[in-house]
């Protein structure tokens, strides 16, 4: 994974977003509702558009777990994502690989942007929910009643969200300058 410094700056950028959208908005749902993960509605198409986007600017193997990585470990000391907890490390990371290798599977095609977000969010509901559980954080009880329905509506978001992020690449992001120097492979600057 020898990724230049803008492409690490650029998957920092995504993570640290994504993490304050989240805090912003997420947490206040999650708060008000008493239901972890009643956020994940609100958040998803968002999210998914941008991991897309992340995933199209630099395609390779390990992109979108680098983006989880920088949001987990943000997420820690907070209520984004759940209690504060470090096992947001180790669940951001294992939805990033899921993602990751979903992707590379497809050969970074459009159905493997589909499936990845789709599978990766699938995967991620009843994680949270089994992670709640293991660890006896509060929440799982309201999380379990309310699965089903968090869990439909975050498939057909993660869909949009994935369509979302494919559009915008293709109509208004990809022929910036901005993102050709971050495609760039440059020997230099490489880590």
């Amino acid at each position: 994974m020898n990724f230049t410094v803008r492409q690490l700056v650029f998957m920092a950028l995504l993570g640290a977003i994504t993490f304050v959208f989240d805090l912003a908005i997420v947490s206040g749902i999650d708060a008000s509702t008493g239901i972890p993960g009643a956020g994940f509605m609100v958040d998803t198409i968002f999210v998914v558009a941008l991991m897309t986007i992340g995933g199209l600017v630099i395609k390779r193997f390990g992109v979108f777990s680098s983006i989880a990585l920088i949001y987990g470990v943000l997420a820690v000391p907070t209520t984004v994502f759940g209690p504060p907890g470090v096992y947001k490390i180790v669940l951001s990371l294992v939805l990033g690989l899921v993602a990751d290798a979903v992707v590379y599977f497809f050969k970074y095609k459009r159905i493997g942007f589909y499936s990845a977000m789709a599978i990766g969010n699938v995967f991620g509901l009843p994680l949270f929910l089994l992670a709640l559980r293991w660890l006896g954080l509060p929440g799982s009880a309201e999380l379990a009643s309310a699965f089903w329905v968090i869990f439909a509506i975050t498939v057909v978001e993660s869909l949009i969200g994935a369509w979302l992020g494919l559009w915008l690449f293709e109509r208004r992001i990809k022929n910036l300058a901005v993102i050709k120097q971050i495609q760039t492979r440059g020997d230099s600057n490489e880590f």
